[in-house]
């Protein structure tokens, strides 16, 4: 037995051998592939069960209308979704008509006096849920707090707002420097993702830098495997008479613990017949694969089918097909091939680029070697 295995073995009895779980196994989709991609690395990857994650942006940024995205998706892969309302704004109906089952089992609605009440709840849940064995492994459980900067701290319930004071100013920072900790177990042991949408204020007196801040202390950017920053850009009609057609929301992930920070993606928002905001799917594809180079662009006009047509137009197009998402999701899936199929021809040249490097300096060794002995 060698020094390695002898000292593997010493190890295993005396504090046993590694944890089984040091990677992430499962994800919640997003429903936007170039979403999943910033936020893991992959375009079928998304949120990590057993994480949390950061949503901040300004106001009507599009936080809510993507977490509500967010939990439809972990809905459709057989999973629950628990909302803890602080703000007390949720439009229930506005979620249904996007696609939320808010039917039991499948969702769970509370509005808690304290953020120490609604994390109790949360845990309680997930826990429940967990250990009843009833909802399958795979199945995600999303727990969404809306939102840090409306939660109110235990210690400031009970005081009238004469007796609030400075200290105040700081509870929540305090408390959840606190809580997070139990909150970041819970989710791993219970498989859970949490996420947590904040808002962003502005810290006087900064003249260089980013002046913007988020409530809440800075716990969350420690705890949080994923922070997504969002903001929104108003999309306007041509002509005299401007109207606002939608907007896109641009999200920045600020940090990842699954691939490279500081990547971006453009989600689309329009408008239905019943002046509902709702994410438009199909432009966001379609701009993101011809962003990638999957779909050909040639000036203003995109090749589809071998033919040339405006952007537009194939936009309308596949709104209308049946199978429109599906047959781009088809085109990334062709794009991700190609793209594993160059990385792991690079991966075979620069091994063997490597081991004709190790040959050459053997032989150089050796010839060196004989060069002594004459000598």
């Amino acid at each position: 037995m060698s020094a390695a295995e002898e000292l593997a073995a010493l190890l295993a009895k005396e504090v046993g051998v590694s944890d089984n779980k040091q990677t992430v196994i499962n994800w919640i989709d997003t429903g936007f592939p170039n979403l999943n991609y910033i936020l893991s690395g992959r375009h079928n990857g998304g949120l990590a069960f057993g994480r949390l994650y950061e949503f901040y942006s300004p106001s009507s940024a599009g936080k809510t209308a993507l977490a509500v995205q967010i939990m439809i998706e972990a809905q459709r892969m057989g999973g629950i979704a628990i909302f803890e309302d602080y703000e007390r704004t949720f439009e229930v109906t506005v979620a249904e008509s996007n696609g939320l089952n808010t039917q039991s089992p499948f969702w769970l609605y509370k509005r808690p006096k304290t953020w120490e009440e609604g994390n109790d709840h949360a845990i309680k849940s997930v826990s429940v849920i967990r250990r009843s064995k009833l909802l399958p492994p795979d199945a995600p459980i999303i727990v969404v707090q809306d939102s840090i900067a409306a939660a109110v701290p235990q210690s400031m319930l009970e005081k009238t707002l004469a007796e609030l004071n400075m200290n105040d100013n700081t509870a929540m920072s305090r408390v959840m420097s606190t809580t997070l900790k139990k909150i970041n177990t819970a989710a791993e042991e219970f498989d859970t993702t949490f996420v947590f949408l904040n808002q962003i204020r502005t810290k006087p007196g900064v003249l260089h830098g980013d002046p913007t801040t988020t409530p809440g202390g800075n716990a969350m950017e420690f705890y949080a495997s994923g922070r997504l920053s969002l903001a929104r850009t108003r999309i306007m009609s041509d002509g005299r008479e401007k109207e606002m057609l939608g907007q896109l929301i641009k999200a920045k992930c600020v940090k990842s613990k699954h691939t490279r920070p500081f990547q971006n993606a453009d989600l689309y928002m329009t408008f239905d017949l019943n002046n509902m905001a709702i994410f438009d799917h199909i432009e966001t594809l379609v701009e993101y694969l011809v962003k990638i180079g999957a779909i050909e662009q040639s000036g203003n006009r995109i090749k589809w089918d071998g033919k040339l047509y405006y952007k537009s137009q194939i936009i309308e197009a596949l709104k209308r097909a049946r199978n429109g998402k599906t047959k781009l999701m088809n085109i990334l899936a062709v794009w991700d091939e190609e793209q594993e199929r160059k990385r792991e021809e690079e991966e075979r040249k620069r091994r063997e680029e490597e081991e004709k490097a190790r040959l050459e300096e053997e032989e150089e060794k050796k010839s060196s070697s004989k060069k002594d002995k004459a000598v």
